[in-house]
């Protein structure tokens, strides 16, 4: 949704996803048939290395980088949960996000200028039963987007998180199935 907006204001579109096939149909209903389209993870620091430098070989530089992976991970309390939930949910939703903002920010310092979008979540800002591990993520998150915007401030380059709630997606779908009782998750 996010692609079509930017698309309709003129700009060169570059998607990226973990699945080729999910890409394709998205960018297909988006309208999006001539956008660079990326598979890559976005935990693999050689494949973010790669998307981005593929996005500059073909559009010349990246103005804009939204920083939007992310995974709920499972929906456990604390004392319910895994080590390997939480680090998986970490290295999407932390790690991912440190990749992007490492390859990406080095190629606008170049040119002296950019703007980062970090999607965190209102459970970034919030607690959430079940959702430990992703309310640490998120908050992680934020806390990663301050600092971007401390260290790219002086290249012209700003850096904000987004703290949205419940968005109408997949992953929203599935923390309204699977949220506790009482939960205030996004």
């Amino acid at each position: 949704r996010q692609a079509k907006v930017f698309k309709e204001h003129g700009a060169n579109i570059a998607l990226v996803d973990l699945k080729e096939d999910i890409l394709k149909k998205e960018a297909e209903q988006a309208g999006l048939s001539d956008a660079l389209l990326v598979s890559a993870d976005v935990t693999k620091e050689d494949e973010v290395e790669a998307f981005v430098t593929k996005t500059v070989e073909v559009y010349g530089q990246i103005d804009v980088f939204v920083n939007n992976a992310g995974i709920n991970g499972d929906f456990k309390t604390i004392t319910e949960g895994t080590v390997e939930n939480l680090m998986n949910v970490l290295n999407v939703n932390v790690a991912g996000v440190f990749l992007g903002l490492k390859h990406v920010m080095k190629q606008m310092m170049e040119k002296k200028s950019g703007v980062i979008v970090n999607i965190a979540s209102n459970g970034g800002l919030l607690g959430a039963p079940g959702m430990g591990a992703y309310v640490a993520s998120k908050h992680a998150v934020i806390a990663l987007n301050k600092t971007a915007a401390l260290e790219g401030a002086p290249h012209n380059i700003r850096s904000v998180a987004v703290c949205p709630s419940g968005v109408d997606t997949q992953m929203m779908k599935s923390i309204e199935t699977n949220s506790m009782p009482g939960s205030e998750a996004d």
